[in-house]
């Protein structure tokens, strides 16, 4: 076939066509809500590249990528006995200073990004 001349079935394969049950209505306002997502996410991922690393760490591994706040917990707990901080493993006491240390974290980190959400509306 000769440059630039397209055979018509071909061209009739490039077309995407609805099925008969799709609601347009409801598709234009699907494709709103998904360019709303991706528009916020990439606001979340600006936040995210902005925040302090700690910050953004805790962030990272709680909410997306759905560690549990007992494994950052856990961690807490090997960083300081890796550190040279035994302090009472066997009461707990360990495990009660770790939590609240991630715990702070967490808040801090929850407040900086409302902060900096706040900037944003």
């Amino acid at each position: 076939m000769p440059r630039g001349i397209s055979s018509r079935f071909a061209l009739d394969e490039d077309i995407e066509v609805l099925p008969a049950e799709t609601d347009p209505e409801r598709l234009l306002l699907a494709l709103e809500e998904a360019d709303e997502t991706r528009a916020l996410a990439q606001h979340v991922r600006s936040w995210l590249e902005q925040a302090p690393p700690r910050y953004r760490e805790y962030l990272v591994a709680v909410y997306l990528d759905g560690r549990s706040i007992e494994e950052l917990v856990q961690a807490e707990v090997r960083r300081r006995i890796a550190g040279g901080d035994t302090g009472d493993v066997e009461t707990g006491v360990a495990h009660r200073r770790a939590r609240a240390a991630v715990d702070k974290v967490l808040e801090r980190a929850r407040t900086w990004v409302r902060r900096a959400a706040g900037g944003h509306k």
